[in-house]
């Protein structure tokens, strides 16, 4: 998922950037290491991407279980690879939005039969806790 740490220019600090992948990569998105604005770097939006119909991690999480019993919704990038360290391959993050009614649809069209919505503190829990 980590593609590549860069520093494009004294403006914008060293970041980690992933590929934003349905399938093929359609964007990238960068998360910037240190306290420099802003926070994350994202592609504009273009004809075949668009933020609020993607969630990051679903195409990932789909190659690992094509009928997944479980989808864990979680903040963002960090988080989705974060769990993924810990073997948790079923989760997925909005990209950089509110969950929009898209996602929605996109969730209800893998048909999970559990679906977990969980913050940034939840996810710290289970990651000192070991749990998944």
């Amino acid at each position: 998922m980590i593609v590549a740490i860069f520093t494009i220019n004294s403006e914008i600090a060293s970041c980690f950037l992933f590929a934003i992948n349905v399938g093929r990569t359609v964007a990238f998105g960068g998360r910037v290491l240190t306290d420099e604005k802003p926070k994350y770097l994202n592609s504009p939006e273009t004809i075949t991407y668009h933020k609020g119909n993607e969630l990051y991690g679903l195409y990932e999480a789909l190659q690992a279980n094509d009928e997944p019993k479980q989808l864990l919704v979680v903040e963002g990038y960090m988080d989705v690879v974060a769990l993924a360290q810990f073997g948790v391959d079923y989760a997925v993050a909005s990209l950089g939005t509110s969950t929009t009614s898209e996602q929605i649809q996109l969730i209800f069209f893998v048909r999970p039969s559990k679906l977990f919505v969980v913050t940034m503190v939840t996810v710290q829990g289970v990651m000192q806790r070991g749990e998944h």
